[in-house]
């Protein structure tokens, strides 16, 4: 697929804001809320089947992040480098603060296919406080359709 860059940066400044509206939302117990069939959810414990490494000299809590499609059509994620896009969120009090990976990655180029059925795995070591994280996802490739799927939020003690 050949995307112009004014096209990726359109893209990448509505998602920014669909993104905000829907991420403003500052309670620290907010719901789990899936896009097109697509769910994202944040748990412990989990296993890191030994691939994964703690920052050295921090208290920190393994997390699962578990994404699934459980819509009946191909869902459509945005990628950053060969991963899903998944943007964490820390609670500081008062509002939501976007941190970890996705922050490192603002402007997306390709896309993701998740068929019906199918699901991502991944793993996060969080210091303490309150998380969640959420994706996005499309019904067509066009990107025309893109919603935010938001995780249940996890408090690390």
């Amino acid at each position: 697929m050949h995307t112009s860059i004014s096209t990726v940066i359109a893209s990448a400044l509505a998602l920014t804001a669909l993104t905000t509206i829907s991420a403003c939302k500052d309670d620290p117990t907010s719901p789990l809320t899936s896009a097109h069939g697509v769910t994202i959810s944040f748990v412990f414990p989990g296993s890191c089947n030994n691939v994964c490494e703690p920052t050295p000299g921090t208290v920190t809590k393994l997390a699962s992040i578990h994404v699934i499609n459980t819509g009946q059509s191909v869902a459509y994620l945005l990628q950053c480098g060969d991963n899903l896009r998944i943007t964490q969120q820390h609670f500081d009090g008062t509002t939501w603060v976007n941190d970890g990976p996705a922050v490192a990655c603002p402007v997306q180029t390709a896309l993701l296919t998740l068929a019906p059925g199918a699901s991502l795995d991944s793993w996060r070591f969080l210091p303490l406080g309150q998380y969640r994280v959420h994706t996005s996802a499309a019904t067509t490739a066009a990107e025309s359709d893109f919603e935010i799927a938001m995780s249940n939020t996890i408090t690390v003690k």
